[in-house]
């Protein structure tokens, strides 16, 4: 799981030099935040997408089965699924910049740092969910529900995120 905030701590010697010019320090820490959230947005969608070969072996099974009409909720779950991947690389590009209408400041960075960690937990325990799907042999309705609460709780936490990132959230 990638650590955002030591992503800024990975930087060149031209960069370590350039952090002494007066205003360009500000503008380097403002550009690490934002490949660090971007970089965070895509291994949590990475995530996403490799979870659902689980549940799609878990759909053919039940195809191959004929249990074509226990196939709603697993699709139903898998266009949750694909909206909350597409959710997180479509995201704009993280934190404030100098001329940006809101501007984040620590108070509220560390906030969605909080949230980020939350959101890595969710993440992997929605993908160790969905990775013990592939081999169950219960109903959809009840296989998924467990799995249903934790995307909840990722969609809850992308929404947090973004608030705090609005500005929107106390």
């Amino acid at each position: 799981m990638p650590d955002p905030q030591k992503h800024a701590q990975r930087r060149g010697w031209i960069e370590s030099i350039a952090r002494w010019i007066p205003g360009f320090s500000g503008y380097l820490e403002r550009e690490y935040r934002r490949d660090s959230d971007q970089l965070a947005r895509k291994w949590m969608a990475d995530q996403l997408d490799q979870a659902k070969s689980h549940l799609n072996d878990y759909m053919k099974r039940l195809t191959a089965a004929g249990k074509l009409s226990e196939l709603t909720p697993c699709q139903s779950f898998l266009t949750r699924l694909d909206t909350m991947v597409g959710r997180f690389r479509s995201a704009p590009s993280g934190y404030s910049g100098f001329f940006d209408f809101v501007q984040i400041g620590e108070d509220e960075l560390e906030k969605v740092y909080a949230i980020d960690v939350e959101l890595f937990k969710s993440i992997e325990a929605l993908a160790a969910g969905m990775e013990k799907l592939a081999a169950s042999e219960e109903d959809p309705s009840l296989a998924l529900s467990g799995l249903e609460s934790e995307l909840k709780q990722i969609e809850q936490h992308f929404q947090k995120r973004k608030e705090t990132l609005e500005g929107l959230s106390e």
